[in-house]
């Protein structure tokens, strides 16, 4: 037999002995998967928590353009307007310096993430020894 014969073979016989059971489906969870990042730089720890995101007008923030040009631009780049924008804070080191506290719903319900992300993170209260 060639090797591609055997080769259909055995996916045939592969496929066939897939279960109902093994195409199981994942639980809904109802929220977003907390987002956060850390990178040491130089001696200090640094972690970066996503606080959501929140829509902004692309076309009134780009000046010296135009908007026929900043609709080109983003419709070439798949983004379609409003552009979603990630909110970001933080924390810095052993110290738990937070910088930027986040928005809270001041912009909307797309943010005020951060007291789901410190609870994820292993901290159940928000408590910074310095926050800016």
């Amino acid at each position: 037999m060639r090797f591609g014969n055997v080769f259909a073979i055995g996916l045939i016989a592969v496929t066939g002995m897939a279960s109902p059971d093994m195409h199981g489906s994942a639980k809904k969870v109802g929220f977003q998967a907390p987002g956060f990042y850390r990178i040491t730089v130089g001696e200090v720890e640094v972690t970066v928590l996503s606080d959501g995101t929140v829509p902004l007008p692309m076309d009134q923030l780009l000046t010296h353009t135009t908007p026929a040009l900043v609709d080109h631009t983003l419709t070439a780049s798949f983004i379609k307007e409003p552009y979603a924008t990630l909110v970001n804070c933080f924390l810095l080191g052993s110290r738990l310096v937070l910088i930027d506290t986040g928005a809270g719903l001041t912009l909307g319900p797309t943010l005020n993430h951060l007291r789901r992300i410190f609870g994820r993170l292993g901290t159940n209260q928000i408590r910074s020894t310095t926050s800016s």
